[in-house]
């Protein structure tokens, strides 16, 4: 009886220094995860610059995942917000949370441009598993990316339904910066 006991005391013991070590672990996954979000997002701060603000959106042309041309004419007379990214891009899987709820936002007076540079089959895979709401054009060589001086994504470029950039944000959107965007758009 007194093994019995003894057993039953070490299986409890062990079964709680195993979820100290989880506890643990948990804290410094969630530790890691928060500086590593940080870094990312002060990396895309410090070294992204795009297209400036006021000038007059280049011309471009490219497929759809369909093989459909997509040309920046296409949308005249709409405010346009072009989203350059990565299927393999951490700061771009963070920001996908936010990209679904400014494509809540889109009407007959604005629309939502994915561009992202790489083969049709991968970008097809990643906009389905991630279910991105937006029409999303191929950039296979990233020419498109170099026209609107992205140096690096997530870029999110709003051009206003005269052509003309009106909004640049460079890395992923913050929660404070995701406000200023929906209030632009909200003008709409």
């Amino acid at each position: 009886m007194s093994g019995e006991r003894d057993k039953n005391r070490l299986i409890r013991l062990l079964v709680g220094v195993i979820f100290l070590i989880m506890a643990i672990e948990i804290f410094y996954l969630v530790k890691q995860n928060r500086l590593l979000q940080r870094n990312i997002e002060k990396l895309g701060r410090d070294q992204m610059e795009s297209i400036d603000v006021g000038s007059h959106a280049p011309e471009f042309q490219l497929p759809d995942l369909d093989g459909k041309t997509i040309r920046i004419s296409d949308f005249d007379g709409k405010n346009l917000l072009l989203i350059f990214f990565s299927t393999e891009c951490s700061a771009c899987l963070m920001d996908i949370p936010n990209w679904r709820r400014l494509a809540s936002l889109q009407n007959d007076k604005f629309h939502i441009l994915g561009i992202c540079q790489g083969e049709p089959d991968d970008i097809r895979e990643f906009a389905i598993d991630y279910s991105l709401p937006f029409e999303i054009a191929v950039d296979r060589d990233g020419r498109t990316k170099e026209l609107y001086e992205c140096k690096g994504v997530p870029q999110k470029i709003l051009l206003n339904e005269g052509g003309y950039v009106d909004f640049v944000e460079a890395g992923a959107i913050q929660r404070s910066e995701m406000g200023e965007m929906q209030r632009r758009l909200s003008r709409l």
